[in-house]
């Protein structure tokens, strides 16, 4: 009986240097591919939940005005506070903040370290343990934006922060903090349009323009960059800005400030709890993600642009609860032209109109 003679089978090897190579391209193909795309569902699902926390904070602008017949100051409290506690310390009671709301304004006297308060303090007072990051509210936060929080000079304790501001109008002057007349802290900053009787703050009424046509809230970001425009403001030294906000266009090229600008010490939305306009207020000058430059010699006053990380534009709460994205490319008029001090329509265009409460303009914008 014969023994079945056919050739054995011969056993395939691992791949040839070719072919790992080639699968190897593939997959950095695939990946490339995969990446940006990855990054662009990651933005939507972060820009969509920017735009929920600013309905949030709509409801609660409501909310506050049901209860007290008027929206929040953009900057208020008392002597104690030297009135810059920001509309943020305000709406805590109505974005889950009740708690620490009530700490905030009506738990006195309250001791901390070997500090006992029988008020509210200063936003800057670092002892003051509610203020502290440790309390910090994710409704405050765009994850779009890298937070951070003041700690310049070694703070005891580093201040909670925020990406979203109050509208100050499309005016320079009167941006800043108290110890001023009570129309220079309105949320809507609305001197010299109307003269709400709430000297605290501006009713549904007040907004004659309409809530639908008038801006709240929007955003700002936090510092990155040394000298980028985004998050950062030039101390305008020499510049009045008032008169020419277009100066303010003059200090930046290809994203960064000018090496020859000086940057402020301030730094957007480091500070939730101060009304000071540097740390939780825009004002509708300079279109969206413009640059922020202060008036001279002030400390308090000057162009505080809308910025955002979101790719062309800024969300924006409007008055009437709705979100809406506003884009770098809107109409913002004449930045050359000075300030509306004696009122009447915003030389800034549409841009400038939806910030104003009464100014009589044609306010036609789209998403």
């Amino acid at each position: 009986m014969s023994v079945n003679s056919s050739p054995r089978l011969r056993s395939r090897g691992g791949f040839t240097l070719i072919e790992l190579l080639v699968v190897i391209a593939i997959i950095a193909i695939l990946i490339a591919l995969l990446v940006p795309a990855v990054q662009k569902v990651r933005e939507a699902a972060n820009r969509m939940s920017c735009t929920n926390n600013l309905k949030q904070f709509g409801l609660a602008l409501h909310n506050y005005a049901d209860t007290h017949k008027a929206f929040p100051p953009g900057s208020g409290g008392a002597a104690s506070n030297s009135y810059r506690l920001s509309a943020h310390v305000f709406l805590l009671p109505y974005i889950e903040g009740d708690n620490l709301g009530k700490l905030i304004l009506n738990s006195f006297p309250v001791t901390y370290g070997t500090v006992t308060y029988t008020q509210t303090p200063q936003p800057w007072d670092a002892n003051y343990v509610p203020w502290s990051y440790k309390y910090q509210m994710s409704i405050m936060h765009c994850p779009s934006d890298t937070p951070q929080y003041d700690n310049r000079g070694g703070l005891t304790e580093m201040i909670a922060s925020t990406n979203y501001m109050t509208c100050r109008g499309d005016l320079v002057t009167g941006t800043g903090d108290g110890n001023a007349a009570p129309m220079k802290r309105a949320m809507f900053h609305n001197t010299p349009r109307s003269n709400p009787q709430s000297s605290w703050g501006v009713r549904h009424s007040d907004i004659v323009d309409g809530l639908s046509n008038t801006i709240a809230m929007s955003e700002r970001v936090f510092r990155i960059g040394p000298r980028a425009v985004l998050g950062n403001i030039v101390d305008n030294e020499g510049a009045e800005l008032a008169t020419n906000p277009s100066i303010c266009l003059a200090t930046f090229s290809g994203g960064e400030y000018l090496p020859s600008v000086k940057l402020d010490t301030y730094f957007g939305g480091v500070r939730f709890n101060d009304g000071m306009c540097q740390f939780t207020g825009f004002n509708t000058i300079l279109p969206p993600n413009s640059p922020s430059c202060m008036e001279m010699g002030s400390n308090t006053d000057g162009i505080f642009s809308a910025q955002s990380r979101h790719s062309g534009g800024v969300n924006a709460l409007f008055a009437d609860g709705s979100v809406h994205f506003i884009t770098n490319g809107i109409d913002a008029g004449n930045s050359g032209a000075p300030e509306p001090k004696t009122g009447g329509p915003s030389p800034y265009g549409v841009w400038g109109a939806l910030g104003s409460i009464n100014g009589g303009e044609a306010k036609s914008w789209t998403d």
